[in-house]
């Protein structure tokens, strides 16, 4: 669901035999993103300003460029136990922001999930952004679901290895 304040210059034609088509670009400077997910996840992300809807004809088939955030506070911790670094500053929590990106059609967008660490410091980072895709998106969930990153260790015990798989199959969906 997406709610959104914004303006732009739109065209609407509908022809003699009820052909309606719409032509024009909608710029958001401010609004909501609401993501669920399987009844498990109900999240509000906030559309960063400057985000896009743009017609060209049929009005079902917009294209969408649309970025949201979600802020929270969480501790990075479980992410440098990865490289076994257990400095007690990594247990302090610090903004982080968790983005999506909708792009395409908007009906069936492509959907992106990213994670911006911008207040951590470089060695975090540098752990965060050598993590594979898949794993970016299952930290991506945990944070959604947790508000926690996920330590997934690789000789895991059954009891990380079963949220590990949950979050799994989650990111998949």
């Amino acid at each position: 669901i997406i709610r959104s304040k914004g303006n732009g210059t739109i065209l609407m034609n509908i022809d003699t035999k009820g052909k309606f088509n719409m032509y024009g670009t909608y710029e958001i400077f401010a609004g909501d993103y609401l993501f669920t997910m399987r009844n498990l996840i109900n999240k509000k992300f906030f559309i960063e300003p400057g985000s896009k809807l743009t017609w060209t004809g049929n009005p079902l088939e917009a294209t969408a460029n649309i970025t949201a955030k979600y802020k929270i506070k969480t501790a990075l911790s479980p992410l440098m136990l990865l490289v076994n670094d257990s400095n007690t500053i990594y247990k302090q929590r610090i903004p982080i922001e968790c983005k999506i990106a909708l792009t395409d059609k908007i009906l069936n967008p492509t959907i992106a999930f990213s994670v911006d660490l911008k207040d951590a410091d470089e060695k975090a980072k540098e752990i965060f952004n050598n993590l594979s895709e898949d794993d970016k998106n299952i930290q991506f969930m945990s944070l959604l679901v947790l508000s926690s990153f996920m330590y997934k260790p690789t000789g895991q015990d059954q009891a990380t290895s079963a949220s590990s798989t949950g979050m799994e199959m989650l990111t998949s969906q």
